[in-house]
């Protein structure tokens, strides 16, 4: 059987060539508009995992907030859950200094929600935090 002639040897796609030529389905992304009022029930419904409305773990929490970051700010190059510069972050010249002190505020707001009591120097991954929470629970610390 002769290969096709937009993949290599191998069998992958050739440089700049695309594995869906025709894109996303014509209507598709009005159609999930028009259902979810222009996406204002999916936002809500993501907004409601990160409050932890109907009893999620902090797993499904974590990651109902790196969405809403992700479509809110857009997708950082480096994550940093301590407040340090960042590529996005360092690229902030002197005259957005501001914008920066209120975005590593909004971080430090969001971590205190999501891991209260953490340290700030202390790394904020869920096996940290559980095993940060354990380690009070063994001194006999309140949380």
């Amino acid at each position: 059987m002769p290969e096709p002639q937009n993949r290599d040897t191998s069998g992958r796609y050739l440089p700049g060539i695309s594995g869906n030529p025709g894109g996303r389905p014509v209507g598709l992304s009005g159609l999930i508009r028009e259902a979810t009022d222009e996406g204002t029930e999916l936002v809500d419904f993501m907004i409601g995992l990160f409050r932890g409305e109907h009893g999620e773990d902090l797993r499904m929490r974590a990651d109902a907030a790196t969405w809403l970051a992700d479509r809110g700010y857009g997708k950082s190059t480096q994550t940093s859950v301590n407040g340090d510069d960042c590529a996005r972050c360092a690229a902030f010249d002197a005259e957005s200094s501001t914008a920066k002190e209120q975005l590593l505020e909004k971080v430090a707001q969001m971590r205190e929600r999501m891991f209260p009591g953490l340290p700030s120097d202390q790394c904020a991954c869920l096996p940290c935090y559980q095993a940060y929470k354990d380690s009070l629970e063994k001194n006999g610390e309140e949380k």
